[in-house]
């Protein structure tokens, strides 16, 4: 079964306009390759999981695993509740919330772009705060390159976040693949892997997988 048809019934007692959402969300972001990158079993957070799209996928290709969806908009946390998928508990809040220390992998899929760079810069550290020492850390971003497809991610994502409301965010600041990096292994990561993923898609997608830095070299997660 492909993953559009997963989405579909998994998500078939979500109101009409979230099931379209998450249908688009699936079609236009690569969460395949963010699937690949988090590990087997162990307790996973989503941060900023909206609609839980990425958790959806990971439940289905990881039965050890244990979830955490967390995320701002009640609205999606309702919808996605509504799936009634085991081992997924979702969550309305912020990373702040998390107990330090909690858990053995997180990703942030297109979170960080509705923040300032100051702003990136906390929510990162708070992450690294929330995860196990050698955790592995996660994240797909929208970056500022190629060119032509930061342009066209800055206008939807304009008319998404302060025309329609339909995303929660402060702003929009996208930012280069290298300044990301950097804030990154900054916040107390290991230096990311950095995977650009936008050949086939119409948005600048990049990856970046990396661990908690604060464990011996050479010793295990």
């Amino acid at each position: 079964m492909s993953d559009v048809l997963y989405l579909a019934r998994t998500y078939r007692r979500a109101a009409l306009p979230h099931r379209l959402h998450v249908m688009i969300r699936r079609v236009t972001c690569p969460f395949d390759r963010v699937v690949d990158k988090v590990p087997a079993g162990g307790l996973h957070a989503d941060v900023g999981c909206g609609h839980g799209v990425l958790l959806a996928l990971l439940h289905r290709r990881n039965p050890a695993g244990a979830f955490l969806g967390l995320d701002i908009d009640r609205r999606k946390i309702d919808q996605a509740r509504r799936c009634a998928l085991d081992r997924i508990e979702y969550r309305c809040g912020v990373v702040d919330d998390l107990e330090p220390g909690s858990f053995d992998s997180m990703s942030v899929v297109d979170v960080l772009y509705l923040m300032p760079n100051s702003g990136k810069a906390q929510f990162l550290k708070a992450c690294a705060r929330a995860l196990k020492p050698g955790g592995t850390f996660v994240v797909k971003a929208l970056v500022d390159t190629p060119r032509w497809k930061h342009r066209v991610i800055v206008l939807e994502e304009h008319v998404m976040v302060r025309i329609f409301k339909i995303t929660k965010g402060e702003t929009i600041k996208i930012t280069s693949p290298g300044v990301l990096a950097g804030m990154i292994r900054e916040a107390g990561f290991t230096e990311p892997e950095v995977i650009g993923l936008d050949r086939g898609y119409p948005y600048p997608h990049s990856l970046f997988v990396c661990r908690r830095a604060d464990v011996e070299e050479g010793s295990a997660p």
